[in-house]
């Protein structure tokens, strides 16, 4: 799984052309696009990224935009990555900065 990926609340998006994974809250559900396969650290850390976005539906947390909910999500990606000797930098190519311009709302 090369290249970075933007999840906005609309789902993580390999590269800037592929959904890789998204929640569906109204289903309840992680759904993951038909190239996943869970074989590598990296791939598996999409599932920590999207499962936050399901603990934060259960636990009725509100915010500002859709973009403003993904701060926790790669905080907690990126926090399981490292317990692999990993991080969302080497594996997708997301720098802190790319995350705070993705994590602010606009409006």
């Amino acid at each position: 799984m090369a290249g970075a990926y933007v999840d906005c609340g609309e789902g993580v998006i390999a590269g800037s052309s592929e959904v890789v994974a998204l929640y569906d809250a109204e289903a309840e559900a992680i759904l993951v696009s038909d190239s996943w396969t869970g074989g590598s650290v990296a791939e598996i850390s999409v599932l920590v990224h999207e499962m936050v976005h399901h603990l934060q539906k259960e636990a009725g947390m509100i915010f500002a935009c859709p973009a403003e909910r993904e701060r926790l999500a790669y905080r907690a990606q990126d926090d399981w990555l490292q317990l692999f000797d990993h991080d969302i930098q080497s594996a997708f190519g997301i720098d802190p900065a790319l995350i705070l311009v993705a994590t602010v709302c606009t409006h």
